[in-house]
């Protein structure tokens, strides 16, 4: 049988492992804003004092990107208007 201290640590594990559903529509929202390969190849970390961290996973499409930054924001922007900026890193995707 199972302390509850176990249960209670799986239960938190399990729901901080869930995205919320804010973050369930950025990600939405961002896989029209770029196209299919391109959402692939990156992963929302999150949104900090209006910033848009997203991590990119090859120098490349990072580039790509910047080049097309603004028509991205604007398209995040329609349903987010709390994004003011975004950000492209280097990071591990999956």
């Amino acid at each position: 049988m199972e302390q509850i201290k176990d249960i209670l640590k799986q239960v938190v594990r399990n729901i901080s492992d869930q995205p919320t559903q804010q973050e369930q529509n950025i990600q939405t929202i961002w896989q029209k804003a770029v196209d299919q390969k391109t959402a692939q190849h990156t992963r929302l970390v999150g949104i900090k004092k209006g910033k848009l961290l997203v991590f990119v996973d090859s120098p490349v499409r990072v580039f790509d990107l910047t080049l097309h930054k603004n028509k991205i924001l604007h398209k995040m922007q329609e349903c987010f208007p709390e994004i003011l900026e975004i950000t492209f890193k280097i990071g591990k995707v999956t």
